[in-house]
């Protein structure tokens, strides 16, 4: 039979080691997440890794947007310019990074985007005129103004990705 004593530190080093784990998981997933997403798309190739990578660009252009439009100090205007006129050049490129035959494999891609092209286009352009207007609006407008362009470019790519890419958890 066990002492209270045995009984009372095997409780205390289960505790610890119940602490350890919670430690290593806080840790760890925020690590681990962007390099499994960056693991994801090392296998993709031609025209797929081409696509992946601009929807990347597109994605660090809109957190560069978020972050100056976010600072305390004064807006950096040059900044949402030239984050705005990447985004309106990549949308303008989308739709041939999409041909025929390049569904499936490590394509993050619903295939409605091949089956709607004609709206896919219509999105993408959508997404070319919000960054559009945003860029105009960063030379003269308030803050306000850019954060209401800003996320009506978000809201642009959303409804094409609700549309048109997969859910995370189907990749």
């Amino acid at each position: 039979m066990m002492m209270k004593a045995e009984v009372s530190y095997s409780k205390q080093v289960s505790q610890h080691h119940r602490n350890l784990l919670k430690i290593a998981v806080v840790v760890l997933i925020p690590t681990l997440l962007p390099m499994s997403e960056s693991l994801a798309h090392k296998g993709a190739t031609g025209v797929i890794k081409e696509r992946m990578e601009t929807m990347k660009s597109v994605a660090r252009s809109m957190k560069r947007i978020n972050k100056a439009l976010r600072s305390s100090s004064d807006i950096d205007r040059a900044a949402i310019k030239r984050e705005a006129a990447a985004i309106t050049k990549h949308a303008r490129e989308f739709p041939q990074k999409f041909p025929l035959g390049s569904e499936g494999g490590m394509s993050e891609a619903k295939p409605e985007v091949w089956k709607n092209p004609v709206d896919f286009s219509a999105k993408s352009m959508a997404l070319s005129t919000a960054a559009e207007r945003l860029s105009g609006a960063a030379s003269t407008g308030s803050r306000e103004e850019l954060s209401a362009g800003f996320s009506g470019v978000g809201k642009t790519c959303g409804s094409c990705h609700r549309v048109y890419r997969m859910k995370k958890r189907n990749r």
